[in-house]
């Protein structure tokens, strides 16, 4: 997978959660207790109490694909802890420094109007 078309999805993952997470899931997030790699602080895990709960599932989006390690731009070297299967936002969110971080709860709490991610 390309850099930009691993953007593009992980884009669409954010707009995905905005149209299906109710008002309160969102308000839940909370990037100063954030760990994108804690089942119950990272994103998911935030506005549902556990990334493997059955409301996590329902918000994430229904064409969720795994995307795997090695081959492209995204995974080369990456460690990620919590197992093989991430959703193209939570990988980005492994990628990305705390301040791109910060934006991408921001926007999905609509604190911000745009989000430029590179």
């Amino acid at each position: 997978m390309k850099k930009a078309q691993f953007i593009q999805t992980a884009i669409e993952e954010i707009d995905h959660i905005i149209k299906v997470a109710t008002d309160k899931e969102k308000g839940r997030l909370d990037f100063r207790h954030f760990n994108r790699s804690h089942n119950e602080r990272c994103i998911y895990g935030q506005m549902t109490g556990d990334c493997a709960s059955d409301r996590a599932k329902e918000i994430m989006p229904k064409i969720y694909k795994t995307i795997s390690y090695g081959n492209g731009w995204a995974f080369g070297m990456q460690d990620f802890t919590r197992g093989e299967r991430f959703t193209p936002l939570e990988k980005y969110l492994f990628m990305v420094n705390p301040d791109t971080q910060l934006q991408i709860i921001q926007y999905i709490k609509g604190e911000i109007g745009t989000l430029r991610l590179i």
